[in-house]
């Protein structure tokens, strides 16, 4: 029946994932060598290979149009309708992580029009106290409007650049700075544990290992894995 034949396919799914993830401890143990350190934490990544394509006039027009709809109306997000914040500053492996990733959780951010609101526009408003004259809130909806790339990730966040967001991070909304997957949330737990803990993090995809790396403290280096042979790979 269907309800079996998916249940199989996700135990088949399940198991390749585990000797993936097996895999991948392997190869950062080769490339880490002779350590009396802690084995690495593993974690996945959900597949993500965004690809850059130019922002439209019309997604132009709709930003737009929002940041001006907040601007007049004094529009603030429902944060009960948004994860809770869970994301920890200043660990430099859950920083790799995030760059790692190229930004899955940015996709949100297209229909949430980079979930930017009134708190977004007022806080960089005030932060331009110095200027001689401040700035209002249409001050800020030109700037953020200036923030926008020629080209984004395709299906991603308007502000989602080839390098990640092109936004300071002192300019992007709350849930941007203080969402973290579970993944990530893996990752700050052991580092907060261990502050040169080693990550290994892969996505996996039709059966196979997509950008395995080894996380350090101090670099993010890629690792090769054999290829599955075809008779492993999922069923279709």
């Amino acid at each position: 029946s269907a309800p079996c034949l998916a249940k199989a396919a996700q135990a088949r799914g399940a198991q390749q994932q585990a000797a993936l993830g097996a895999l991948a401890l392997q190869a950062a143990g080769a490339a880490l060598g002779a350590s009396d350190a802690k084995p690495p934490t593993l974690v996945f990544l959900q597949p993500w290979q965004p690809v850059q394509v130019p922002v439209t006039d019309a997604q132009r027009q709709s930003h737009h149009a929002y940041l001006l709809t907040v601007a007049a109306e004094g529009t603030v997000i429902d944060d009960t309708r948004l994860a809770a914040h869970s994301a920890v500053d200043g660990l430099p492996q859950a920083d790799r992580l995030c760059a790692h990733c190229r930004g899955h959780c940015c996709q949100h951010g297209l229909g949430w029009h980079a979930f930017m609101d009134l708190r977004s526009l007022q806080r960089w408003a005030s932060a331009q106290a110095d200027e001689p004259d401040g700035a209002t809130l249409a001050d800020a909806v030109a700037h953020f409007m200036a923030q926008v790339p020629a080209e984004h990730a395709d299906g991603g966040c308007l502000y989602q650049g080839e390098q990640g967001c092109v936004l300071p991070r002192e300019q992007r909304a709350d849930i941007c700075n203080g969402f973290a997957c579970p993944s990530l949330q893996a990752v700050q737990q052991a580092t907060l544990q261990d502050p040169q803990a080693a990550v290994v993090t892969l996505a996996v995809h039709a059966g196979q290992a997509q950008r395995v790396a080894l996380i350090s403290a101090s670099n993010t280096q890629p690792l090769s894995l054999p290829p599955t042979p075809p008779g492993d790979a999922p069923a279709r």
